[in-house]
């Protein structure tokens, strides 16, 4: 498994690749346009940012888990995960 520092330093396609084929679905938050699905990888996330109309991911990108806590924990149970 990459870890998040080798993770930051992959490509665009190897960070979705890597981030589909690796990560833990957690959940999706959606908006109008967009959705944002959020994945566990090796101890840290990645957010993945999806253009609904296009069916593309425009961006991706790892998070602190701080960063998670602070967007996500309305939406979910962390503790599964550890």
């Amino acid at each position: 498994m990459v870890n998040l520092y080798a993770f930051d330093r992959l490509a665009f396609s190897e960070k979705t690749d890597h981030t589909l084929i690796h990560g833990t679905f957690v959940l999706e938050r959606l908006f109008k346009d967009y959705k944002t699905e959020l994945y566990h990888l090796n101890g840290y996330f990645v957010e993945v940012l999806y253009n609904n109309a296009h069916r593309s991911i425009i961006g991706i990108a790892s998070l602190p888990e701080k960063a998670v806590f602070q967007k996500y924990t309305e939406h979910i149970s962390l503790e599964a995960l550890y």
